[in-house]
Parts: C-alpha cells; structure tokens; sequence
C-alpha cells in the first residue's frame, strides 16, 4: 500500500505528460469503472489480499496469483464471448500443472554453517 502512496507524484507527472483530451470525453459509466478498477482493484484490495498472504504463507499462497490468468480468460469467454484459442489452453493446462506440482513439493530444511 505504501508502494502506491510513494509512487503517486510519478503517476501524477506521468498523467500529465502523456495526457490526452479525448480521456475526458469518456461516458459517465466508463470513467466510473475506471475509477473503481483504480480504486478498488489497485488499491484496497491489496489490503485483503496481503492478510490472505499472512494466513497461509507466502510461498503457498502467492502460487494462487498465477491463476488469475487463466480464471480472467474463462470470465471472458462465459460472460463477453471472447475466443479463447488452444495455445492459451494449453498454456494455461501448463503453468496450473506446475503450480499444482509447487503446491505439493516438500521443502527441505538444511542447515548451512
């Protein structure tokens, strides 16, 4: 959270030098969805997001991330029709594949010393 807090003054600046008129002329129900996706997704999420890491451990957890993906690719199928071709399929068969195996991997303990 801090992360975005100390980022702000170069996303401000970086709005400002790449700054189009058209981004004004959005519709009402387009600049609220922005505004949502900005504050909601990038933002405040993070807050239930960084205490689910804390519960069930990074490791283990943050391998949940990698499928955002592919849930995104099948959202977008169901609900927008939108074509979902075999190389993402395959794909997406692969990385689930390695996050199962990382999932059930044993990490050993050794002592260095």
């Amino acid at each position: 959270s801090w992360a975005l807090v100390f980022m702000l003054p170069v996303s401000v600046v970086g709005s400002l030098v790449f700054w189009n008129p058209i981004y004004v002329q959005a519709p009402l129900p387009q600049l609220i969805s922005f505004l949502y996706l900005g504050l909601f997704s990038m933002y405040i999420a993070f807050f239930a997001w960084n205490a689910g890491l804390s519960l069930g451990g990074i490791a283990r957890v943050g391998q949940i991330q990698l499928l955002q993906t592919f849930f995104t690719l099948g959202i977008a199928y169901l609900v927008l029709g939108e074509p979902v071709g075999l190389e993402a399929l395959v794909f997406s068969s692969a990385v689930i594949l390695v996050i199962i195996m990382g999932q059930r991997a044993r990490i050993g303990h050794t002592l260095i010393g």
